[in-house]
Formats: C-alpha cells, structure tokens, sequence
C-alpha cells in the first residue's frame, strides 16, 4: 500500500497564493499544472475534504484580474506634452540652438585641397 502524501497547510496556503486553484475545473484555472488537485495528485472529492481543515475553510487562489478595457480622460491626456512624433523628420530642417542650419557647418569643401595633401 502506498504511503499517504503530506501535505502542510501553510503549503496548500502558498499554492494559492501563488495562483494554484482548487481544482482544475476551477474557473481560475489556467493549466500548466497550476491546481492543487494536479500538483499532489489529488481527486475532487479529496481537494474537497483538504478544503475542510479550519485553516483552509473559503481560502481561495488570488486571482489576479486583468481589465478588459483602458479608459482615458481626454482632459488628462491634452495637459501633458505629447512624446510622439508626428510627421517624419526631413534632415535639412534640423537646426542648432543658434538657430544656424546645423548640416551646412558640417559640409566638406571639395574645392580646394587641404594643406597636407599638397
């Protein structure tokens, strides 16, 4: 005969907070093993009869709810400066802190050689 599982309460109280269900029919329940019914083997009737401990009655997994929606204040938004960029940028328009075209400064001539090239 096999030897009985040992189970903690602060174990079973771990797993749900660490986002095990019940069961895996659990409306909670996301797979990958993540019931404590999956994890130690159990049957329903067994999770039931676990759940029965005074330390376990109506402990439930954390869920972690996840908004079907954002909503946005369209006041709030227009207050606060805009990061994004509209239009695409053309280089000849970028200008330095004087107000001089930035790009012009950088041109090489190619009209006259340098000194140590002659």
């Amino acid at each position: 005969m096999a030897e009985p599982i040992k189970i903690t309460v602060q174990g079973v109280l771990e797993d749900l907070k660490n986002g095990y269900t019940r069961t895996i029919s659990d409306k909670y329940y996301k797979g990958d093993e993540k019931s404590i019914q999956e994890k130690y083997g159990l049957n329903k009737s067994q999770v039931t009869e676990l759940f029965k401990h005074e330390k376990l009655k109506g402990k439930k997994v954390k869920a972690v709810k996840v908004p079907a929606f954002i909503l946005i204040d369209e006041d709030e938004v227009s207050d606060t400066p805009s990061t994004e960029v509209e239009g695409s940028l053309d280089p000849t328009d970028i200008t330095d802190t004087n107000g001089e075209d930035t790009l012009s400064e950088e041109v090489v001539s190619t009209e006259s050689d340098p000194e140590w090239m002659a």
